[in-house]
């Protein structure tokens, strides 16, 4: 079925999933969630670089700004090189843009959700900006099977201590 059309008669041709990429930004996604966690215990502010509500934002500290947190598609934009810029399209793409390196502006979502190989769905399941990591390690779940990989990644220890 064509996910964009609807219609299950026709096959719809879907992007590549980009493994290795999707497989970095769970494992620091991951890491930035155990610091959150370990802060919070400590009573410490949350200065984690992980925001998932927000592609890009300033981390401000006791002692001023400290950083950037993104979320898992800023992220990905952010390592490949875009960054964040004031211009908001309007209309069916609209929302927060980047700039790439070739000087092209687009939409955040857009350009992760092409260079991470999601289709228009695993993008809009994986970028939802409520999602914690059981969320998006199932969405990851979901696009490895559709990439026919074998599904190794496992849940964070951190979400099963009882301490």
């Amino acid at each position: 079925m064509c996910e964009y059309c609807g219609d299950p008669t026709v096959a719809a041709d879907l992007p590549t999933p980009d493994i290795p990429k999707l497989r970095k930004l769970y494992e620091w996604a991951c890491e930035q969630d155990a610091l959150r966690k370990k802060s919070f215990r400590a009573g410490d502010y949350d200065l984690t670089e992980w925001a998932q509500g927000q592609w890009a934002q300033k981390i401000v500290g006791v002692e001023g700004v400290c950083g950037t947190a993104y979320c898992i598609a800023g992220k990905a934009a952010a390592e490949a090189g875009a960054t964040w810029t004031e211009q908001q399209l309007s209309g069916e793409h609209g929302g927060s843009t980047c700039t790439l390196p070739n000087g092209r502006v687009m939409t955040v979502r857009i350009f992760a959700q092409q260079d991470l190989g999601l289709s228009h769905s695993e993008a809009s399941r994986l970028f939802h900006g409520t999602n914690d990591i059981g969320t998006i390690h199932h969405v990851l779940r979901d696009i490895w099977e559709r990439a026919g990989e074998k599904f190794d990644l496992t849940l964070p220890e951190h979400l099963t201590d009882s301490d």
